[in-house]
């Protein structure tokens, strides 16, 4: 069974009975650690995994989305570049990560999954410094690959664009790629 706890303002001590309840029969908690407060997984029974799913890798979370057939991946892919250094910026880059996606969860789960894009500054040991905008040509990833395997594969994936500041603008930007590489395909 999966329950989706909210964190409410993210006070430990203000979480529902219900949500506590829910964290102590847990077998597995994945929670968001850029917005759940940590003193909430004191809940969770010990030695029940609690899985971060901000520094989750890419085959972390299929394993995660593979236990279920109800869950659906959320890739962050600017993250995954950043904890890799750049290794999420090249075409052949996005193709890995769409092939194992296929191989781990099956074509139609992977045509539907969720993810999360903007260029992010990293530190040298792969940790996010800050998240920029589509204007920042020195940090990856770029777009136009992830326009590609996402036509290649048929996806209609739900796509958050996180750029500081400039989201509508940069989420246009996104749209404006995908449509050329998908008019590109057609001709």
């Amino acid at each position: 069974m999966v329950h989706i706890v909210g964190a409410g303002c993210g006070a430990a001590d203000l979480i529902t009975v219900r949500g506590a309840r829910l964290l102590e029969e847990a077998d597995q908690v994945i929670y968001a650690g850029s917005l759940v407060n940590p003193e909430l997984l004191r809940y969770a029974r010990p030695g029940v995994p609690c899985h971060n799913s901000a520094r989750l890798t890419l085959e972390e979370v299929l394993e995660l989305c593979a236990m279920d057939e109800r869950l659906l991946p959320c890739i962050d892919w600017g993250h995954l570049n950043a904890r890799t250094l750049g290794g999420m910026s090249r075409p052949e880059d996005f193709a890995g990560a769409f092939r194992l996606m296929d191989q781990k969860l099956g074509r139609e789960r992977l045509r539907v999954f969720h993810a999360h894009f903007s260029r992010i500054q990293y530190t040298e040991k792969g940790g996010e410094k800050k998240h920029l905008t589509f204007a920042d040509q020195q940090y990856g990833p770029w777009f136009e690959p992830l326009a590609e395997e996402i036509l290649r594969y048929g996806c209609t994936p739900v796509i958050i664009c996180e750029s500081a500041g400039t989201q509508s603008e940069d989420a246009a930007a996104m749209r404006d790629i995908y449509r050329a590489a998908a008019k590109g395909r057609k001709e």
